[in-house]
C-alpha cells in the first residue's frame, strides 16, 4: 500500500500525493500518457527514486528510505523498461540472478527456478542459450523470471503470476480499444475488477 507518494527528479516533482492499494495476488495495470509518472512511481516503490513524502507498506512492513536491495530482499522488485538482460550469460544465469539475495538454500531455490520455467515454458526450451540472442518477447519473460523468481511471496501465487499478467494485459487493450482511454495522469485497475470508463 502506498499512501500520500510524492517525488521528482531534483525541482521537479513528479508525484503529488499518489495512492495506490494492490492485495495480495491481484494484477494491477498502470497506465498514462508520457510523463504521467508511471515509470517515477514504479521506481520509488522500489527504492530507485528518493521519496519526498509518503508512506509505502510492504506486508505491513514499513518500505519508504529502504534501499533497493533491501526491497527487493522484502519482496517487491522491479522490472525496467528494455528487459536488460546480461548478455555472455545463458537465460539459466540469468533467471538464478534473483536469487542473489536469497539465503534459503539451493533446493527451494532450484524449486522456484522450475515454477518460473512452468510460467514461460520457452525459457525451458532455450535454458542453456546466450540470453541475448532470444526473441524480444522470450528476452521479456527472461526479464521477468528474475524477479518473480526472488520474490518471498506464497507458491500458489508464483503459479498464477503469467496467467494473472496475460489476463490483466488483455483487458487493458480490450478496454483502451473499447472506451479509446486516453488518460492524461496515471491511472490503474486491477486484474479483479472492471477496466475504467
Amino acid at each position: 500500500k502506498a499512501s500520500g507518494i510524492c517525488a521528482g527528479y531534483g525541482d521537479v516533482q513528479v508525484l503529488h500525493e499518489v495512492d495506490l492499494t494492490v492485495k495480495a495476488g491481484e494484477v494491477v495495470c498502470l497506465i498514462g500518457s508520457n510523463g504521467a509518472g508511471k515509470t517515477t512511481l514504479l521506481r520509488a516503490l522500489s527504492g530507485m527514486t528518493k521519496l519526498t513524502s509518503g508512506t509505502i507498506l510492504f506486508a505491513d512492513r514499513p518500505m519508504q528510505g529502504l534501499p533497493a536491495q533491501e526491497i527487493v530482499r522484502r519482496g517487491i522488485a522491479h522490472v525496467p523498461e528494455g528487459r536488460r538482460l546480461f548478455a555472455g550469460m545463458t537465460v539459466k544465469e540469468n533467471l538464478l540472478m534473483g536469487s542473489y539475495l536469497r539465503g534459503d538454500g539451493r533446493a527451494v531455490i532450484n524449486k522456484d527456478l522450475d515454477m518460473v520455467l512452468a510460467a514461460f515454458p520457452k525459457l525451458a526450451e532455450r535454458l542453456h542459450q546466450d540470453a541475448s540472442t532470444l526473441s524480444g518477447g522470450e528476452q521479456q519473460m527472461c526479464a521477468i523470471g528474475p524477479r518473480h523468481h526472488g520474490q518471498s511471496a506464497a507458491v500458489d501465487d508464483r503459479r498464477i503470476v503469467a496467467r494473472a499478467v496475460a489476463q490483466a494485459c488483455r483487458r487493458t487493450r480490450q478496454g483502451i480499444a473499447r472506451d479509446q482511454i486516453a488518460p492524461a495522469s496515471p491511472c490503474c485497475w486491477s486484474s479483479r475488477t472492471s477496466p475504467p470508463r
